[in-house]
C-alpha cells in the first residue's frame, strides 16, 4: 500500500502487522508502534514528528537524514547518554 501527499496527525500502528507499506511526500505528527510487526515498510518518504515504542520499528527502512533526526530518541531508548 502506498500513501502519497498526505498529512496525518497521529498514525497508530500499535499491534498491527504491516507488510509492503510505503510513504511518498507524507508527514505524521506522532507515529505509535507498540507491538507492531513491520516487514518491508518504507518510511523514507515520511517526515516523522515523534515516535512512540521504538522497538516496533524493526522491519522499517529509514534514510540517513531520518536516522540523524531520530538519533536522540534511539539513544534514549537504548539507555545511551550522548554528551557534546
Amino acid at each position: 500500500m502506498l500513501f502519497e501527499d498526505c498529512t496525518i496527525e497521529e498514525l497508530d500502528l500499535s499491534g498491527v502487522t504491516a507488510t509492503r507499506l510505503a510513504f511518498t511526500n507524507c508527514r505524521v505528527g506522532h507515529l505509535a508502534l507498540a507491538h507492531a510487526r513491520l516487514q518491508d515498510v518504507d518510511l523514507r518518504g515520511l517526515e516523522i514528528g515523534a515516535i512512540g515504542n521504538l522497538e516496533g520499528m524493526a522491519g522499517a527502512t529509514l534514510d540517513a537524514q531520518q536516522v540523524t533526526v531520530l538519533a536522540p530518541a534511539f539513544a534514549s531508548h537504548l539507555g545511551i547518554r550522548v554528551e557534546g
